[in-house]
């Protein structure tokens, strides 16, 4: 659907953009093929957290905010001391899942861009992709996958440090 979306010869929002009488525009070039991939990528994968974010939201008791309303919190008071601590849970475990979602971005770059124009868009795990099947050089891959494992534990130990918190309803 992107991809019918963005070509340059035939996709609706050139056709829009023509119009418009605006010139076409190759959303896919190697200037703006990161931006354009990046769009893509948030407007796929930001349902789910946004979801799960509501969700938690909606499960943080009314009465908590009543009494610090009357104990005269301000709207900013009840967001930083009420809020977001019983949001932290919820948003440490968003963090963590968006993370390692965005290190294992493959297949939406493979059929997007395959990694182009002149590597633009080439990712951790199509390297490795590339390494293992188009090169056949499957013991630097596995060097890289484990390389990348270590990277994404490190990354989730130091969120679960600084997000971590005990919560006692």
């Amino acid at each position: 659907m992107w991809q019918y979306l963005l070509n340059y010869d035939f996709g609706l929002l050139n056709f829009l953009l023509g119009l418009f009488d605006i010139d076409k525009v190759n959303f896919l070039s190697y200037d703006r093929a990161i931006v354009t991939t990046t769009v893509v990528v948030l407007t796929i994968s930001l349902g789910g957290p946004i979801v799960i974010l509501s969700a938690a939201l909606g499960g943080i008791p009314v009465s908590y905010y009543e009494a610090a309303e009357l104990d005269g919190a301000s709207f900013w008071r009840k967001h930083i001391r009420i809020t977001l601590p019983m949001m932290k849970p919820t948003i440490l475990f968003v963090a963590v899942t968006s993370t390692i979602g965005a290190f294992q971005l493959f297949a939406i770059i493979l059929l997007f861009t395959a990694g182009g124009p002149n590597y633009a868009t080439t990712t951790i795990l199509l390297l490795l992709y590339q390494e293992a099947f188009v090169n056949g050089d499957y013991g630097r891959a596995n060097a890289m996958a484990v390389i990348l494992s270590i990277i994404i534990v490190i990354i989730a130990w130091l969120q679960f440090k600084f997000l971590r918190t005990d919560i006692e309803y």
